[in-house]
């Protein structure tokens, strides 16, 4: 999902590189509306530095960060 946001935010296709931490605190239940929180830092190589916070009701329900790199 966020990398899916991010692709069509920059309108490029995007690799995820690695995934360095992932927590889920909570069910997310199809048809929910997910807010996503996205912080961006772009490295060097085309690199993305992403951490993002997955709301549901208002409620965090996983924190996910990783890295990116344009394909």
């Amino acid at each position: 999902m966020v990398k899916y946001v991010l692709e069509k935010s920059y309108d490029k296709y995007l690799r995820i590189e690695s995934v360095k931490k992932t927590k889920f605190s909570a069910l997310i239940h199809p048809g929910k509306k997910v807010c996503l929180d996205i912080t961006i830092n772009k490295e060097e190589n085309n690199q993305f530095n992403v951490k993002a916070i997955l709301r549901v009701d208002d409620l965090v329900a996983g924190k996910i960060n990783l890295i990116l790199t344009e394909k």
